[in-house]
């Protein structure tokens, strides 16, 4: 599945969640780094962009998004190049992100 429409399932799924009055964290890492920047021209290739919706997080209340720092690194991704702010979190804090979440939902990257 093409990496755009991962994100747009997740965030639908984020939001959805979130106007239930669920407690929702979003962690971007691997190649979903990627996905964070704003230089991107999906339409190009036919998908949506998804800028509007990663910066309208915060409205659903959806404040704690996790940038995985090694993936950040590993694409050259800068917290203050980012669509929508992140938190850098490295591995022990992931691992802890993780262990404290009742449930997962993963969006893994292809390609």
């Amino acid at each position: 599945m093409d990496a755009s429409l991962l994100l747009k399932e997740a965030l639908d799924l984020a939001m959805v969640t979130a106007a239930f009055g669920q407690s929702v964290a979003l962690l971007f890492e691997g190649k979903g780094v990627l996905q964070l920047l704003p230089d991107q021209q999906p339409e190009a290739v036919g998908v949506k962009h998804y800028a509007k919706a990663l910066q309208a997080l915060a409205l659903y209340d959806i404040n704690d998004v996790y940038l995985c720092e090694a993936s950040a690194e590993q694409y050259g991704v800068s917290s203050d190049a980012l669509m929508c702010p992140a938190k850098r979190i490295d591995l022990e804090a992931r691992l802890d992100l993780l262990h404290r979440s009742d449930l997962i939902f993963d969006y893994p990257a292809q390609g």
